[in-house]
Formats: C-alpha cells, structure tokens, sequence
C-alpha cells in the first residue's frame, strides 16, 4: 500500500565558530536597518548557516517607564528578546491604563539614552551561556553615558567579564569610532589588559562581543526629518554616520 512521505522539517541552520559577536542598538522605528551597513551584515547569511538576526523589543518591558521602541541587530542567534510593545501587543502597563506613564522625549539625556540594566543581563546572559569559551571581553564602544558598561559590571558573572569601554580614552585622546580599525584598536587594549592577569593567555581563547550603541541622530524618528528628508540630499551628519556604520559593518564582516 503506498503511503505519503512525511515532509521532515528542515534542520536548523548551523551556528557559525567565530569567537567574535557584536550587537547593534538603534531605534526599532528608525532607518538605520535600511542602511548598507545592516545590508552588509545580512548578507553574511545563507541556506546553512545563519550569522546575524533582528532582536526587536521595548524598553516598557524592562520596568522603565516609557516605552522606546529599539532593535538588536546582532550575532546572538539564539537570543530571544521580549516582544516590542505595541497596540496589539501591549506591556501590562499599556494594557492597563491605555498609555505609558512618562515619555521618553520628557526624560533627561542621561535618562533618555540609557538601556534598562535587566534588557542588558538578558543579552549578556545569552552570550556567556552561548559561548565555548571560558574568557569573555566586553567592548562598549560607544560608551555614551555609560549605562551599558555600569551593568555588565554589576551583572551576576562581572567577575568573567573584562570590559573595555571607549570611555577610557577620553581624558586623553579623541578616540572616534569613525576611525579604521576603531574596533580592532579597542579589541587589542582590551586583551592586553587580560593578558596581564593572565600572561598566557591567546586571543583565541577569549569570546569577544562588541556593543555597538552607534548615533541614531539621524536614523531615529526625531532626526531623520532633517537629515534624510526625502527628496533632498542627506546631511553632511548623515553621511558621516553612514560612512562610519559602514567602516564599523566591513570589519565585522571580515570577522564573522
């Protein structure tokens, strides 16, 4: 009797060996994810192996007040981030009362460009639970007002985490990230600093993750107005950020 094959499904694409990871932070809503820089790093994807993926989600969600829609455009494959708020998906909070309690325009700077301490442990919690490896260096290289440093430094396992911060350099030289080899500069201090602890100590042995909270002056819903209006050439701002995405998206490739 001739019986119909059972379609098997399809085997989950293969995790890629590099020791490098990065995450990319911008507005959810705003343009950065179209840019040639994001186009880059997509492309590293194919039928077997998966690299990068889109991690959307609200700050709502981790306790903060407001919501602020925001993307994680990263290497963690298999990091699962709670789900964006929205009208037919509401935080409890929004579901509740029908509105936020605050705005996020109405927060001050250092408030309004900080990333909820829990949202930043749930990403570094996917890393090191990820990782083969048993040396971990953070690179915060937009340091910005420093949230994302001060909580990997308070995470549970800070005490496996080296983080090196572009904060550093700032009391003694201009460090721009629009520089070529701003990433490997910042890599390369970080593990000098391990190889002190531990003089032995190879960088293949050591998983690497960069956080990349790039400028989102001229991607996000505020300032894309001005800088990318359409019909009207970008500013000279915006193409400043696009060079540097895409300097920063060309190393990354050539390490995945």
């Amino acid at each position: 009797m001739w019986r119909k094959k059972q379609r098997r499904s399809a085997p989950e694409p293969a995790r890629r060996e590099s020791n490098l990871d990065f995450v990319f932070e911008n507005p959810l809503d705003g343009l950065l994810w179209q840019s040639d820089a994001i186009a880059l790093l997509e492309s590293r994807n194919s039928t077997d192996k998966r690299y990068t993926k889109h991690c959307p989600t609200s700050y709502c969600r981790y306790d903060f007040l407001y919501q602020k829609r925001t993307n994680f455009f990263t290497t963690l494959t298999k990091l699962d981030l709670r789900p964006a708020c929205s009208r037919s998906n509401p935080c409890a909070a929004f579901a509740h009362a029908g509105r936020h309690e605050e705005e996020c325009a109405n927060q001050r700077a250092a408030r309004q460009n900080s990333v909820p301490q829990k949202l930043v442990e749930e990403i570094v919690d996917n890393w090191l639970e990820n990782s083969r490896l048993k040396y971990f260096l953070f690179v915060d290289a937009f340091a910005g007002y420093g949230s994302v440093t001060r909580a990997v430094n308070q995470h549970a396992d800070a005490g496996r985490i080296h983080v090196v911060s572009n904060d550093l350099f700032r009391n003694s030289i201009d460090f721009d990230c629009s520089m070529k080899d701003c990433l490997e500069v910042l890599k390369t201090l970080g593990f000098a600093q391990m190889q002190a602890d531990t003089p032995t100590l190879r960088l293949e042995e050591v998983a690497v993750l960069f956080w990349l909270s790039v400028p989102c002056t001229t991607y996000g819903p505020q300032g894309r107005g001005y800088h990318r209006s359409n019909g009207k050439k970008i500013s000279a701002l915006a193409k400043k950020h696009d060079a540097m995405n895409l300097e920063l998206a060309k190393y990354l490739y050539l390490e995945l």
